[in-house]
């Protein structure tokens, strides 16, 4: 989606650091290889994929260790996810907050901590630069 690539951008020319939580069969390197196709592996300081951890979402431990990687504590982090099931209370469960993403809505519901497009994350990441 092109506003992933331009919010990555935009949170990296910000100084935000960013780590993707994934239930992937396959591990680390081989995600790596594919963010690195889309082009999109300079905005990605951590991985924490469930292949190499032996736990999955919603588990919180691939989420507590996103943190880790980043020596970040959960109260400092937002995840953004599609699945409730998985994405959303596994973070919680981890202690971090969670904004879902549905791009089937026509319009975000801040109360429900739910957007519809990543570029309404403004209200939880505060307005910034955008990136030349």
């Amino acid at each position: 989606f092109a506003d992933a690539r331009a919010l990555l951008a935009s949170l990296r020319y910000r100084g935000f650091q960013t780590a993707v939580v994934t239930n992937t069969l396959f591990p680390a390197g081989l995600f790596a290889r594919r963010l690195a196709a889309l082009g999109l592996a300079g905005y990605i300081d951590a991985l924490a994929c469930s292949a190499d951890l032996g736990l999955a979402k919603p588990d919180a431990a691939p989420y507590r260790a996103a943190l880790d990687a980043l020596g970040s504590g959960a109260g400092e982090a937002l995840f953004v996810g599609d699945r409730v099931d998985t994405d959303i209370a596994g973070a919680r469960a981890a202690g971090v907050e969670a904004v879902r993403i549905d791009r089937t809505r026509a319009s975000p519901d801040f109360a429900a901590g739910v957007v519809h497009r990543l570029t309404a994350l403004g209200r939880w990441l505060g307005e910034g630069p955008v990136p030349p």
